[in-house]
């Protein structure tokens, strides 16, 4: 055991490549079939689950699993939020342990914030006070229980775009790891 958790510590770092890896293939298959695939979300969650056993740390472990879901379901709170960007989310949380997870969320919602504001100011060609009217009436709709109200209020559907938001929130994520020194 004491051999594994010595080959795991030398390849600290492949949980990040793996985590940007299962997100590069996750855009792709989203852009193209708009469509996140499952061969893809849950090796990823069963590899960040997994790794801190393998690297000897049970305790990190159940933590990591622990928290990995806990940041699914902060996901699913907005409710527009597709089950594969979910899994895909729960996937580099894992592989991000606790700590950049946290900082990963935090750039996800606020990636996903700018991208709805840049959607709804290109559809209506980036004059702001019919874009911000428009978004007024979505929410209030939304908050009358209205299932589709961006479709309603713009007349079409935004183009899906779960995953290049989630992949852009992980690079932002890591510089920001680097820079700040947790990944040295």
């Amino acid at each position: 055991m004491k051999e594994l958790a010595t080959w795991a510590f030398n390849f600290r770092y492949l949980p990040y490549a793996v985590a940007l890896l299962g997100a590069g293939i996750s855009v792709y298959t989203d852009i193209k079939w708009e469509k996140i695939k499952n061969c893809v979300t849950f090796p990823l969650i069963l590899f960040g689950w997994l790794w801190p056993f393998l690297s000897g740390n049970w305790r990190f472990g159940i933590a990591n699993v622990l928290f990995s879901c806990f940041i699914g379901l902060l996901s699913c709170l907005p409710g527009r939020i597709g089950e594969g960007d979910i899994k895909l989310i729960v996937g580099i949380a894992a592989c991000l342990q606790p700590l950049l997870g946290f900082i990963f969320l935090a750039f996800f919602f606020v990636n996903l914030a700018v991208a709805a504001v840049f959607a709804r100011l290109k559809v209506y060609g980036f004059k702001l006070k019919p874009a911000f009217a428009a978004m007024k009436r979505e929410a209030m709709l939304e908050l009358g229980g209205v299932r589709d109200a961006g479709a309603v209020v713009h007349g079409k559907r935004v183009k899906h775009v779960g995953a290049p938001i989630i992949f852009l929130a992980l690079v932002f994520c890591l510089i920001r790891a680097v820079w700040e020194g947790f990944l040295t």
